[in-house]
């Protein structure tokens, strides 16, 4: 089932989250060197954004099957439009922390917007044919 798929993946993703968080700095220094060591801090952003992107997986393919590819896109869209300017001033003001801290932001908006749009659909709060999108949503 797709809970059970996600729950592996969940469990899977932040077994590696936390091997990374214990052996990160052992890893970057062996593999690519010691002087590189400081970007374990902005790769722990990265990798906590990787561990929700990965709990998500299931969402976007749902929503396909559900027969809405269109507003997975503008799902993603929107969660694009949000991530540049955070991207550009969180990166102004935390130099490359802000970069994970945006990319970070950016997999959380994303999931949260399909998580939220496919239990609304689901619970019969509206069906998917309510929504206007593109032309549809300027036709009177």
């Amino acid at each position: 089932t797709v809970r059970y798929t996600t729950v592996v993946i969940l469990g899977v993703s932040s077994l590696l989250f936390l091997g990374f968080a214990v052996f990160g700095k052992y890893l970057i220094g062996t593999t690519v060197g010691w002087e590189y060591v400081d970007a374990y801090n902005i790769t722990m952003w990265y990798m906590l954004g990787n561990v929700i992107a990965l709990a998500a997986l299931p969402l976007a393919p749902m929503m396909l099957s559900m027969g809405k590819a269109n507003l997975n896109f503008y799902l993603l869209l929107a969660a694009t439009m949000v991530y540049f300017p955070a991207l550009y001033y969180l990166m102004k003001f935390f130099g490359l922390t802000g970069a994970g801290i945006a990319y970070l932001g950016f997999q959380v908006f994303r999931a949260v917007s399909q998580y939220v749009v496919i239990k609304w659909f689901l619970k019969g709060h509206a069906s998917f044919s309510d929504i206007k999108i593109g032309k549809e949503a300027l036709e009177v």
